[in-house]
């Protein structure tokens, strides 16, 4: 592997710049808001991730881990939710000429 050499100056300067385009690509807050429908809408994933984020606390607090496990399949993710809390799901897309 190639090694990088940087000083905390640049990682910092560029760390700055990131931010900085980030805040002009969202103006602000009160715009966003501004451009919202009023229909709230949630997204399972993202009740997954907060869901996932509590457990991870949870083990972080009592000292515990959880072993997660990844498949390539929806039927074998369904077996492995009775065994274990934490599992993922890959999804891959083939395209055929």
């Amino acid at each position: 592997m190639p090694q990088v050499k940087t000083t905390l100056d640049a990682e910092r300067e560029a760390f700055d710049k990131e931010v900085a385009e980030i805040e002009a690509w969202w103006e602000s807050t009160e715009r966003i808001a501004a451009l919202r429908g009023t229909v709230k809408q949630k997204y399972s994933s993202s009740e997954m991730a907060l869901k996932l984020w509590d457990q991870m606390i949870e083990h972080e607090k009592n000292g515990t881990r959880d072993l997660t496990f990844g498949c390539t399949d929806p039927l074998q993710a369904g077996v492995m939710a009775k065994h274990q809390q934490g599992k993922f799901l890959f999804q891959a897309t083939m395209m055929l000429h």
